[in-house]
């Protein structure tokens, strides 16, 4: 006798595609992308004094000791061992720790099809909930990562977010929403950002004027559009930076700076601190 469940009799039908095609379509569409990693162990020199800080890049912070105090514009939040946090891009942030504090902190970011970053103007700091240091601390220390432990902090970033992030769904249909009205922007957009993109030349793919698709442009993003140039140019640079010991003259000509030192201006006035500077406190974050 078959020990096979009848499903005829007790399946109770949950969705199906044909039913909730557009959200399962949102979500195909959805990609987390894992930049870097690193393990920090930091005391009081660690500390903000008066310039917060305030950078291009998203970030986990996944405490393993001791105990760190975030603090920004409206709110704050504590970590200890075992807790998480994401730190999103282009937000002042206090940091503070009462003595010794080690953690891990992840540099990601997440797109939606042609739209390369959708929490790219998250206004927030986010506790993400607990992860299991006692198990994981000591393997990720073994470098490089096998594939299977890479995928298992895919799932753990993805997770994360879906059980704290409430607004998830609301960013991921405004993304969609985004897309659908400046598809060929987008398109436009589409690689390695570059200082030399101009906004004539946005509105020129959306076959509109300047100023008409200027006025649509900060209706639907909440910003102008060279300041949205601008922040994915430094999003590009912090992650070239992070990511690389590629000296900066090449990243700057990479991005299509007329030479080192416009980048060095512009990164500067968007990040409060030099390309180098900027580099080399990466290892104290």
């Amino acid at each position: 006798m078959s020990n096979r469940p009848n499903y005829e009799k007790s399946a109770v039908i949950t969705f199906t595609h044909a039913e909730q095609h557009v959200a399962l379509d949102m979500l195909e569409g959805l990609r987390f992308h894992l930049l870097h990693m690193r393990y920090a162990e930091v005391g009081a020199d660690w500390n903000t004094t008066d310039k917060p800080r305030c950078d291009g890049s998203h970030y986990i912070h996944f405490a393993c000791k001791g105990e760190a105090h975030i603090q920004w514009a409206g709110g704050s939040l504590s970590l200890k061992r075992g807790q998480a946090c994401y730190l999103p891009p282009n937000v002042p942030v206090q940091a503070f720790t009462p003595g010794h504090y080690a953690h891990f902190f992840l540099t990601f970011r997440c797109a939606w099809h042609s739209l390369s970053d959708i929490f790219w103007d998250w206004p927030t700091p986010l506790a993400l909930g607990n992860w299991n240091a006692d198990k994981f601390t000591d393997i990720w220390h073994h470098t490089p990562l096998e594939i299977s432990e890479l995928w298992r902090i895919h799932i753990m970033v993805q997770r994360m977010f879906a059980e704290h992030f409430e607004q998830l769904e609301h960013v991921i249909r405004r993304a969609n929403s985004l897309h659908l009205r400046f598809s060929r922007m987008f398109a436009l957009l589409a690689g390695t950002p570059h200082a030399g993109l101009r906004v004539a030349e946005l509105a020129n793919a959306q076959c509109m004027t300047e100023n008409a698709f200027s006025r649509l442009f900060r209706e639907h993003f909440g910003t102008n559009p060279k300041d949205y140039l601008n922040q994915r140019l430094n999003q590009e640079a912090c992650q070239l930076l992070l990511g690389s010991d590629v000296p900066i003259k090449q990243i700057s000509n990479k991005l299509g700076f007329s030479d080192e030192y416009y980048f060095n201006r512009f990164f500067h006035r968007l990040n409060n601190i030099s390309p180098a500077r900027y580099r080399r406190q990466f290892l104290m974050k």
